[in-house]
């Protein structure tokens, strides 16, 4: 099993524990493969993106994948990394707005404490400012 597939596992014994599994569909996958040959449209995507890791002090290009995703009108994708490097988060989430305008930013800060949020609405966690590892999450909403 890879580390993909363990997190994936990890995540299926979760719901479980919290009595949402019949919520949850875990699909390991290159996304772009999986849009080309699936039928299947989803209302919510957590699409976990490939980084450079930045955000935990520990460069893949993630445009591309976006491009694939398939969503019902009002169904929204979370778009995360643990990276604080703008190129990998602010700006995927700019070139995939430009490319898909019936996608806008769906603002955070009724979700979570305002340290968290940026100028452009998404959350964003500092190592510095926060004491916890740099994690990038935009809510981008499909129009109706």
């Amino acid at each position: 099993m890879d580390v993909n597939e363990g997190r994936l596992r990890i995540l299926g014994e979760t719901a479980k524990s919290h009595q949402v599994a019949g919520l949850i569909t875990t699909i390991h996958s290159d996304l772009r493969v999986f849009a080309k040959t699936k039928e299947v449209q989803y209302d919510k995507l957590l699409l976990d993106a490939p980084c450079s890791g930045i955000g935990v002090l520990s460069k893949v290009n993630m445009s591309s994948f976006l491009s694939y995703c398939f969503f019902l009108p009002g169904g929204f994708l979370i778009y995360s990394t643990c990276s604080i490097d703008p190129e990998e988060n602010q700006g995927r989430v700019e070139a995939f707005l430009l490319r898909h305008p019936e996608f806008s930013v769906d603002p955070v800060d009724r979700l979570v404490p305002s340290s968290f949020v940026t100028s452009q609405g998404v959350f964003l966690s500092n190592p510095v400012k926060h004491s916890l590892d740099g994690v990038f999450a935009a809510r981008l909403v499909r129009a109706l």
